[in-house]
């Protein structure tokens, strides 16, 4: 969490969700708002859940509809998993399921944000 604070700190990015958490309201979820909370860092929106879609896809039907309203100008997925289409080799920075965010990562996405 504190790398997370640090990236937003240094970038001035919004956290939007497109893990599997973001999906009802489980006891894992309830955690994560708690650590949001904990650490001053503020869920700005979740992705969409489409059935049968890659997390890529959710994250542009998310971005689509967001775009018509805001500009993004630039933004990064924090991710252990790689089904991200399009973005994958420009956007993802895949962290180690094992281990989570680490320096290394943190260090690459605020630079990636603040190009």
């Amino acid at each position: 969490m504190k790398l997370l604070q640090r990236i937003i700190k240094e970038t001035g990015a919004k956290i939007v969700l497109s893990s599997s958490w973001r999906i009802g309201f489980t006891p894992a979820s309830k955690n994560l708002l708690a650590r949001f909370k904990e650490y001053g860092l503020e869920l700005m929106a979740c992705t969409p859940e489409l059935s049968g879609s890659c997390r890529g896809d959710e994250i542009r039907k998310w971005l689509e509809k967001f775009e018509t309203e805001n500009d993004v100008e630039r933004f990064a997925i924090l991710d252990d998993e790689s089904d991200m289409a399009e973005f994958t080799e420009m956007n993802l920075i895949q962290t180690d399921t094992n281990v989570g965010l680490q320096k290394e990562d943190a260090v690459q996405c605020i630079k990636m944000l603040n190009v």
